[in-house]
């Protein structure tokens, strides 16, 4: 199938801490995507990189497997499946700042300087 990689974004390009609204974000993205997609999306990438754990339960409540933040960093076994970081590359990024985010490099740099 062609759409492999399309999940859940929110349908109005945010996503509230309040459970009902929430709900209806996730609901209404669902019936735009799942029937052109042809199966049932459960995964998650917050709106403009704004996120909370005030949103968990109801993510959880909508069967939200994973959700992708634009935290940079390294995900673990005990990365909360719902605060996954994520790199975000441009045209312009660089190829030693793409490589070291990478390997990992960036996140040992900012653990060590206590920005992780």
């Amino acid at each position: 199938m062609l759409f492999r990689s399309i999940q859940l974004h929110t349908h109005r390009h945010w996503l509230p801490a309040d459970d009902a609204l929430a709900t209806r974000e996730l609901v209404d993205n669902r019936a735009v995507l799942e029937p052109l997609i042809g199966r049932p999306l459960h995964h998650l990438c917050y709106p403009s990189g704004e996120w909370s754990q005030a949103v968990w339960p109801s993510l959880n409540a909508n069967a939200v497997r994973s959700a992708t933040t634009c935290e940079p960093g390294l995900n673990t076994r005990a990365t909360p499946p719902l605060d996954l970081r994520r790199f975000l590359d441009f045209d312009d990024t660089p190829e030693i700042v793409f490589e070291a985010e990478l390997s990992g490099f960036s996140s040992l740099l900012r653990n060590a300087l206590g920005r992780a």
